[in-house]
């Protein structure tokens, strides 16, 4: 018999940009159509192992739409933004993101794959 194991938020948390402004990790997944508004969630692997869920936004859909899984990915909260031209208020991020380099290896894996592919 399978002991069960309960499945806390400490294991998979929504991250609160009021508390914090800035969320560091790995990009693990990126969802689509959830919720009634059919959002986007984005999931990133903090350095302590943990995984944060970032909600998307209007704004954070197009700035993490350049964003790879498997990249690493810096969010910033800059705060609520008013648009000038309709007075519409919005939550603007900064976004920035890298590649992860692999330890003990110098070899971009995409490039590899793709001279791989080529020779057949």
């Amino acid at each position: 018999m399978t002991d069960w194991i309960k499945v806390t938020m400490e294991d998979n948390t929504v991250h609160d940009f009021t508390e914090t402004k800035e969320i560091v990790g790995i990009l693990k997944a990126k969802k689509e159509n959830l919720g009634s508004n059919n959002g986007k969630l984005y999931e990133i692997e903090l350095d302590s192992g943990l995984v944060s869920a970032v909600w998307g936004s209007t704004v954070l859909d197009s700035k993490m739409s350049k964003v790879q899984v498997g990249q690493q990915v810096k969010i910033t909260y800059l705060g609520m933004e008013t648009n000038p031209r309709t007075k519409r208020s919005y939550k603007n991020f900064e976004v920035h993101y890298k590649n992860v380099e692999q330890e003990g290896t110098d070899i971009d894996f995409a490039s590899h794959l793709d001279s791989m592919f080529e020779t057949f």
